[in-house]
């Protein structure tokens, strides 16, 4: 039989206190949201005092936003504005662009995608790139963007390097009246830190240009061609270049093996560089690492600081 005391016991209730916690922890959680609909430089604010920024100014980093925005409208419009004006039976394409003509092999399918990078100038500006006069090494030169931008600022030598046989063919096409002149050398190997051979994947969707790796396995692959590596150190030696200005590298994965490969040629000539750092998890902190290995007086500075809403994050690092 139950009390009369028990029966009375009184319903037990949440702590009011308890209560009044979630309810401001769940305002704050939606004021957030809110904000960074209403305010994206609010956010970035926020993410920049958090130190989720990579070494972005603050400058660039209440910036990234409207920067990817600018780069998604000219990628859609740059790629709009391309077009195929001549195709031949064995599948390369002349593609007329706002920013000049690429023979590419079945239509480079990111062509607005490279044009945009040109623009926004993620390799660096006329100070920080490519000056007039310069020997440049365009290590990973696929079509040939770059370095149609590199002797557009007035480089005096460009050395396309591009391992994959269609881009090779590729860039002989495009610059051939370049080569003839000696502003361009195609050089139709991959670098990396010794003498060898290695596969070059193609992804899918056919053997495009654009998604041809070295140095990534297991990126959407499809198939493998064996292509040759060297050093460029040896290449430099090889071509004779009596100094290196300025270095892009976007290889996919291979950079900290190329440049070791380019120890020498760092130390000597201390040139201006670009380098991509979003291929490998560690590239961000391991590539400065192998540079400074090499030469520890560089100014490094992050260039091209991407919005990933909950942090900032860089493509690539100017090395000065």
């Amino acid at each position: 039989m139950v009390s009369s005391s028990e029966d009375s016991r009184p319903e037990r209730q949440p702590k009011r206190p308890l209560l009044l916690a979630i309810r401001i922890g769940l305002a704050v959680v939606g004021a957030a949201i809110a904000l960074a609909a209403i305010s994206p430089r609010a956010r970035l604010f926020a993410v920049w005092l958090l130190g989720r920024n990579e070494g972005c100014s603050l400058d660039a980093s209440l910036n990234a936003n409207a920067q990817l925005m600018r780069f998604t409208r000219l990628w859609s419009e740059l790629g709009a504005e391309s077009q195929i004006i001549e195709r031949e039976p064995s599948g390369y394409e002349l593609v007329t662009t706002s920013r000049g003509q690429y023979w590419t092999f079945r239509h480079e399918p990111i062509m607005g995608f490279l044009l945009a990078e040109q623009e926004t100038q993620i390799y660096g500006d006329h100070v920080r790139g490519v000056r007039p006069g310069d020997i440049v090494l365009d290590c990973g030169a696929d079509i040939g963007v770059f370095t149609r931008s590199a002797l557009i600022r007035g480089a005096k030598l460009v050395v396309a390097i591009e391992p994959s046989p269609v881009n090779i063919e590729s860039l002989r096409r495009t610059f051939a009246h370049e080569i003839t002149e000696g502003r361009v050398i195609v050089y139709p190997k991959g670098v990396w830190d010794h003498v060898t051979t290695l596969d070059l994947t193609v992804s899918q969707g056919g053997t495009n240009s654009g998604g041809s790796v070295v140095f990534a396995p297991g990126k959407y692959m499809t198939g493998k061609v064996k292509v040759p590596l060297t050093t460029i150190d040896l290449m430099v030696a090889e071509l004779g270049l009596q100094r290196v200005d300025f270095i892009k590298m976007d290889i996919e994965g291979a950079e900290k093996n190329a440049i070791r490969g380019g120890a020498e040629t760092i130390r000597k000539f201390h040139p201006r560089m670009a380098l991509s750092i979003e291929h490998l998890p560690d590239d961000s902190v391991a590539i400065p690492r192998t540079v400074r290995a090499i030469r520890a007086d560089y100014h490094i500075e992050p260039n091209n600081c991407q919005d990933k809403f909950d942090a900032i994050e860089p493509d690539v690092l100017l090395f000065q």
